[in-house]
């Protein structure tokens, strides 16, 4: 069984490409800092055209408990 988040009103399954909008609400930053952090590499961006950019909602869960993971190591 694949699993699957609930955003808003909408369940994306892990393996799903979506929008910066859905990442931005995944990670709980701006749009602007999403689509900052995917051309700077520190989150995966997976380009489908020159500017049609999407990000792996495996990923972004990956990143935000690592991110978690550092601030609960540092206290």
């Amino acid at each position: 069984m694949n699993r699957v988040i609930d955003i808003g009103e909408t369940t994306y399954g892990l393996d799903e490409l979506v929008h910066y909008t859905v990442a931005s609400k995944v990670l709980g930053v701006s749009d602007r800092t999403v689509r900052h952090m995917g051309s700077s590499g520190v989150i995966p961006v997976y380009r489908m055209s020159k500017r049609n950019n999407r990000f792996l909602i495996a990923d972004l869960l990956e990143y935000s408990e690592c991110r978690r993971a550092e601030a609960t190591s540092e206290q």
